[in-house]
């Protein structure tokens, strides 16, 4: 601690960016910070602070503050300074506080992160008129109010649990999210990693103009077909779930750009749906399926796909490769280790994609 705090002092005209996370012998941020005129970032998270000093928000260039993990505050800041250009918030609230209302002043604010002691979503966020992000971690949050419409610029909206073992996650109410979402025109990118989901309700086909879907880390066996409705679709994560099987109808996703399904291997996930309609993909430039501990072969049509860079094929049960896989020399990526591949065919392959980086 001693050490950063000479080089702010040595810097203290020019610096940009003070990083204080998990300093825990830190109880108050230090005065000399006030003096950091040129100061753009400051991250003073999982720290021992007691409160946010006011010449924080003093502080001309402050775009980013972070305090997550702060649970020795004794209130939250007043955010006295409305004039400011902050763009993005990390914000813990403790139980029993709120966060001060001077906050929906700040017109600038993008981008915001809430965690702690909260059950709702506090009302003045919905005032936020120029919010484009929103992420609610760790937190006993488990809807959105239908005020979220009045939010014209959100773009991207994530829930996050930071769960351990044997931890009861709170329950979302998906269908009542996905409704109100729905109000969101320009919501393009929705994350529900890590948040011990069981199901995905066919309503999430209301959100017609997302682009990016992410729900990793939860517990599904499998999805709705009704996820093939939106077909603005760029990005879809599902990997570490207990997915039995994909539903057919894939093929309808004409923007995809990304489909990560690696780490499904409780149920053997089955990819017979998927292989059938791979040529049909004719956008996407990232299939991950490493860690399914099931695929025994990849069709041959996976050569139509013109613009796959990264295809990952690691830890599952091959033993040998497509012939057309040696035409896709467009391939920037290949991992196939920890498989059963004979030498001869990895070894031949090389030889034919030679501008491929090849992981065996």
């Amino acid at each position: 601690m001693k050490k950063i705090l000479e080089k702010i002092l040595n810097q203290k005209d020019t610096i940009k960016k003070i990083n204080l996370s998990e300093q825990y012998s830190l109880t108050k941020i230090p005065e000399i910070i006030k003096e950091c005129l040129q100061l753009e970032t400051l991250d003073v998270s999982h720290t021992e602070i007691t409160e946010i000093p006011d010449f924080v928000f003093q502080l001309p260039k402050l775009k980013e503050l972070n305090y997550l993990g702060c649970e020795k505050l004794k209130s939250q800041p007043k955010f006295l300074c409305s004039h400011q250009n902050l763009k993005k918030l990390s914000i813990y609230i403790p139980k029993k506080q709120a966060i001060s209302e001077a906050l929906k002043n700040i017109s600038s604010l993008k981008s915001i992160i809430i965690s702690g002691e909260v059950k709702d979503i506090p009302n003045l966020i919905y005032d936020l008129a120029s919010l484009e992000e929103l992420e609610l971690f760790d937190t006993k949050i488990s809807t959105v109010s239908e005020k979220i419409e009045r939010l014209k610029n959100l773009k991207k909206i994530s829930f996050w649990q930071g769960l351990f073992l044997n931890e009861k996650p709170i329950t979302l109410k998906l269908d009542e999210i996905f409704q109100n979402l729905s109000k969101c025109a320009n919501l393009q990118e929705l994350n529900l990693n890590k948040n011990g989901i069981e199901e995905i309700p066919e309503s999430i086909a209301l959100l017609k103009q997302l682009q990016k879907f992410s729900a990793s880390d939860n517990k599904l066996k499998s999805y709705p077909n009704s996820i093939y409705k939106l077909t603005k679709l760029k990005e879809i994560d599902l990997g570490i779930n207990q997915i039995i099987g994909l539903p057919a109808g894939i093929g309808n996703l004409k923007q995809l750009k990304s489909l990560k399904l690696n780490s499904n291997w409780k149920n053997k996930l089955d990819t017979k749906n998927l292989f059938n309609e791979i040529d049909q993909l004719e956008n996407l430039e990232i299939l991950e399926l490493w860690s399914c501990q099931s695929i025994r072969e990849i069709p041959e049509t996976i050569s139509n796909l013109k613009k796959l860079k990264k295809l990952d094929l690691d830890n599952n049960l091959l033993e040998h490769l497509p012939q057309s896989l040696s035409n896709m020399r467009h391939l920037k990526t290949l991992r196939i280790s920890t498989n059963k591949i004979v030498l001869e065919d990895i070894s031949k392959l090389k030889n034919q994609l030679t501008s491929t980086n090849i992981i065996v």
